[in-house]
């Protein structure tokens, strides 16, 4: 976020502001030299151009990052300091000690900590975490969880649809007619799972792709999931039975989660496929190593969809020259199979933006 920017370049955060977001968290970079988690901006832009008065969080590593990479401060207790009197209300360091000493060398006052925490008061009192119990304690275990309500399912598989891109259809390949079509076979492992993003909290319910088509066609129709088993018997022999063949690719979000947690500060790739990447862990390569299953795929039936469930790009030259119709979406949605299925069968109509660039 830039204070001096012009309106156009800000406007995607404000707009999420204006929707009802009353909590952020500052990024770890630097903004002309200045660490986003101490940053004059969190104040003069996003608090009183904004009127954002709620939860302000730092990134992990923000403390350690503003003295040892940025080297804005000298210390630990300058930075907690310089955040708190912006705002900044939760920290996701340890940051009690360097608290501690800031108090100790009238670096902040507890009044400076009292106004800090209204914001993150607010929000917990606007969530009503502070509300009395209704029952003495007792919780109505026959009400549902209000997030799994029909409203909230309906609201998560339209933000999955508006997600998926229609980047290539010839040959008459999309729609498929739930009626003419009696087999498909699926490919892919993304065919049976639904990724989580790296930061994502755990979705309520997921469903996946090859659930999504179950789904949407029910017991008139024969699905064959490959495992990628090629111990016994032809692999693609489904595929050439089929009227139909879906390939489910993409990344890891998550990518080797682990070791990351145990390298965070390390500068080596920990990404054991060289397409991925996360934070923490740039991309190696550009090309989609399950290309060639795609080929494979392709040659015992002419006639495949490719699904590229995909938080970057790549470059993917071949399918693009070869495979009749691709779709593309970012991950992370629990409604992503009913999503898809709602496209590939003609019920949603899919963009044409890519959510990611």
């Amino acid at each position: 976020m830039n204070a001096s920017c012009g309106s156009t370049i800000r406007s995607p955060f404000r707009m999420a502001f204006e929707a009802g977001a009353r909590s952020y968290m500052a990024s770890l970079n630097a903004w002309n030299s200045v660490p986003m988690a101490m940053n004059p901006v969190l104040d003069s832009v996003v608090a009183k151009e904004w009127n954002v008065d709620g939860i302000v969080s730092t990134d992990a590593e923000a403390i350690a990052y503003a003295v040892s990479r940025h080297k804005y401060f000298p210390g630990s207790k300058e930075v907690i300091a310089a955040s708190i009197k912006l705002g900044v209300n939760q920290f996701l360091d340890n940051y009690a000690e360097p608290v501690r000493d800031a108090l100790e060398t009238d670096l902040i006052s507890e009044s400076d900590i009292d106004h800090a925490l209204r914001g993150k008061f607010r929000i917990v009192i606007r969530l009503g975490l502070l509300d009395p119990p209704s029952h003495a304690g007792e919780v109505d275990s026959t009400q549902p969880e209000p997030w799994i309500s029909p409203i909230d399912k309906d609201v998560a598989l339209q933000i999955a649809r508006e997600g998926i891109v229609l980047l290539k259809n010839t040959k008459g390949t999309l729609p498929l007619d739930r009626h003419a079509i009696k087999s498909i076979a699926v490919y892919g492992d993304h065919a049976g799972k639904v990724f989580e993003g790296f930061c994502s909290g755990e979705p309520p319910y997921t469903v996946t792709p090859v659930e999504g088509l179950q789904n949407k066609l029910g017991p008139n129709a024969k699905i064959s999931v490959d495992h990628g088993s090629f111990g016994f018997g032809d692999r693609f022999a489904a595929a050439r039975d089929s009227d139909v063949a879906i390939v489910f690719v993409g990344n890891d979000p998550t990518c080797n989660r682990a070791f990351y947690f145990a390298h965070f500060d390390s500068d080596d790739s920990w990404c054991e496929t060289p397409s991925d990447g996360v934070e923490n862990s740039d991309r190696r390569s550009l090309e989609l190593s399950e290309e060639d299953l795609i080929k494979q795929v392709y040659a015992a039936n002419p006639r495949t969809i490719v699904v590229l469930l995909a938080d970057f790009p790549y470059t993917i030259n071949w399918t693009e020259d070869h495979i009749p119709a691709i779709l593309t979406m970012s991950q992370n949605a629990q409604e992503i199979g009913n999503a898809i299925a709602d496209v590939l069968f003609g019920d949603y109509n899919p963009a044409g933006h890519t959510v990611v660039t």
